[in-house]
């Protein structure tokens, strides 16, 4: 999901008015910035949230959020009351309730999906994703580049928006395109993530023949039949991803039998070598005639 503001100021308009040291215009930017997104947990770091997660989690009422969906929140107070007299309103307590229970709901998916775990086990012993990443005390810009380091203080957390995240509950991944470097990255791996090429039928066949070969101790054990159906579907599934680079909402869309588009104009499927031996030169006057009916 790509957002451009209308009427903003493009990268390098954005950067003059940032190195012009405007100090109360940098702060209006920098506080809206971390308004957006952030990459820290809301009730506290990262050894907090894992001991309150681990002691919720053995609650008998405990459910996990990524298998739930998000709670609505309770309706805003109108009543425009002294911030004393919060405790007395019942619309103030219950978002307060529900605030409450919004955080708790953010860290435990955060904890769950955001956090990288990452072994390192290549030639290199580095991280194909680039963590841990940079820590920052506070939101600072570089005086010479110009560019904005966000406050962060959890390495191991890539930046998200809390809302996004307590409603996809899924690993999310939230950034401003500040220079034309990003916005050029950006439109390069949609580019080429939206042109990806089909794989070739001897390539499907192999690697299902390569999921069965791997797992034969499985498929002659005792499991129920369901349930070895189920893995080696899984197994498929994942192998033809990793080939294709195709992402797994994609796969479960075909598996669903859901359709790829959707729209109101239902068009007539056309099969192009039906048709050119259709309106073959001798066949003009009645392909013309077909087109114009």
């Amino acid at each position: 999901m790509l957002i451009w503001i209308k009427g903003c100021l493009n990268p390098q308009e954005m950067r003059d008015k940032i190195l012009s040291f405007d100090s109360e215009w940098n702060q209006k930017l920098t506080d809206w910035l971390e308004s957006c997104y952030s990459g820290d947990f809301m009730t506290g770091n990262k050894e907090k949230v894992t001991q309150e997660t681990i002691i919720e989690s053995k609650k008998s009422d405990y459910k996990d959020p990524t298998q739930t969906i998000p709670e609505a929140a309770p309706p805003l107070c109108t009543k425009g009351h002294d911030s004393k007299l919060v405790s007395d309103c019942k619309t103030c307590s219950n978002w307060k309730v529900w605030y409450e229970k919004f955080k708790q709901t953010v860290d435990d998916l955060l904890l769950k999906s955001n956090l990288h775990d990452c072994e390192r086990d290549n030639k290199w012993g580095k991280c194909k994703a680039r963590f841990p990443r940079a820590v920052f005390e506070n939101t600072s810009i570089d005086k010479e580049t110009g560019g904005i380091n966000m406050k962060k203080s959890e390495p191991w957390l890539n930046t998200f928006t809390h809302l996004v995240t307590y409603l996809f509950r899924c690993n999310t991944d939230v950034t401003n395109l500040s220079s034309g470097t990003a916005i050029k990255a950006v439109v390069l791996y949609v580019s080429d993530y939206i042109t990806k090429t089909t794989l070739k039928t001897h390539t499907i066949f192999d690697s299902i023949r390569s999921v069965f070969h791997k797992n034969s101790e499985m498929i002659g054990g005792t499991l129920p039949m369901k349930e070895k159906t189920r893995r080696l579907m899984t197994k498929v599934v994942n192998l033809l991803t990793a080939k294709m680079e195709m992402g797994a909402p994609m796969i479960c869309m075909y598996l669903l039998d859901n359709p790829d588009h959707y729209t109101v104009i239902h068009r007539l499927m056309i099969h192009h070598r039906s048709m050119i031996h259709f309106c073959h030169p001798h066949n003009f006057l009645k392909c013309a005639y077909f087109f114009i009916n």
